[in-house]
């Protein structure tokens, strides 16, 4: 996927680690099966908004917080993207943060505690984060 492309990102990312990205690498991901997804743009403010289908909230807990801390490291190695608006099915959602819950665009920091949890394995695909296991 083209690190210029919001859409082909966000779609790498939701197609999910390879076979051999599981097996050799141990890498998983917090991402829900089934997710698709519906919309990515990009605004002149550097604000990416994202809509993914309902079952992107098939998840609850921290398994959704990694999913969509997933989802925001991703975006985040767009060019000049910074923040990020996460819909489902077109609608606003609260979303689990480390300090809480928000309707606002997320960014990285919102989800600082996740970092170390969210690096590439080495020899991973660099174009989606993934968690390890």
């Amino acid at each position: 996927a083209s690190r210029d492309d919001p859409a082909a990102l966000v779609d790498a990312l939701l197609e999910g680690p390879s076979a051999t990205e599981q097996d050799q690498l141990g890498v998983r991901t917090a991402i829900p099966a089934g997710t698709v997804l519906r919309s990515a743009a990009l605004d002149a403010q550097g604000t990416l908004t994202v809509d993914l289908s309902a079952e992107f909230l098939s998840n609850a807990g921290d398994v959704l917080v990694d999913a969509v801390a997933q989802l925001i490291f991703t975006a985040a190695q767009l060019p000049g993207e910074r923040r990020v608006r996460l819909l489902v099915e077109g609608e606003p959602q609260d979303w689990p943060t480390g300090s809480g819950t928000t309707r606002e665009p997320l960014s990285i920091y919102d989800f600082i505690d996740r970092i170390t949890a969210a690096t590439v394995p080495p020899g991973a695909a660099p174009t989606t984060t993934s968690l390890p296991s």
